[in-house]
C-alpha cells in the first residue's frame, strides 16, 4: 500500500475538512499519481469532496456508519487486502491507521512552504510525521516556482 499527502512544515494537511491551500501543479501531480488506482479515504475526506468519487479511480471509503452510492465502503483497514496497490489519500485518522498497522510501503509527500495561521475553534488535521522515522527518503523533486518539494519515501528494511 502507498500513501500520498500534502502538508506544510507544521504538519498540517487540512483545516475544517478542507485543504488549506490550492496549488494546481500539485493537484495535477496527485491526479497523475492516483489515476487508475484504488484510492482509500475516510468519510470526512470523501464528504469534503462533496461525496463525489474521484473519476478514473476505484474509490474506497472507510466508515463504520455510512453508506455511499458511488464508492465502496469498508468497515475497517484490514479489509483493504482486497485492493493490492491501494493508495491512502487521507485524512489524518486513515493515514495514522494505515501507518500504525504497518501496511504502507511507500509515501509520496508534498511538503508545502506555506505557514498557516490558525484561528481558535478550527479543526486541524495533521499528517503523522512521527511515522516517517520508519521510512527513508529515496527521491526529492523541488518546485521552487510554486513553493513545494515532492518527497518519495520507502519503508526501511526490517532487521528481524
Amino acid at each position: 500500500m502507498k500513501c500520498i499527502a500534502c502538508m506544510n512544515k507544521q504538519g498540517i494537511i487540512g483545516i475544517d475538512n478542507q485543504l488549506p491551500w490550492h496549488i494546481p501543479s500539485d493537484l495535477k501531480h496527485f491526479k497523475e499519481y492516483t489515476m487508475g488506482s484504488t484510492v482509500v479515504m475516510g468519510r470526512k475526506t470523501f464528504e469534503s469532496m462533496g461525496s463525489n468519487p474521484l473519476p478514473g479511480r476505484t474509490n474506497v471509503v472507510l466508515s463504520t456508519c455510512f453508506e455511499f452510492d458511488d464508492a465502496c465502503v469498508l468497515g475497517n483497514m484490514e479489509e483493504l487486502v482486497k485492493y493490492p496497490g491501494a493508495i491512502v489519500i487521507g485524512g489524518e485518522q486513515i493515514y495514522r491507521q494505515a501507518l500504525d498497522l504497518d501496511l504502507v510501503l511507500e509515501i509520496c509527500l508534498t511538503l508545502v512552504d506555506r505557514e498557516v495561521r490558525l484561528k481558535e475553534g478550527q479543526y486541524v488535521a495533521y499528517f503523522p510525521v512521527e511515522c516517517l522515522k520508519d521510512f527513508e527518503e529515496v527521491k526529492r523533486t523541488e518546485n521552487s516556482e510554486d513553493g513545494y518539494d515532492i518527497i518519495w519515501y520507502k519503508k526501511k528494511e526490517s532487521n528481524d
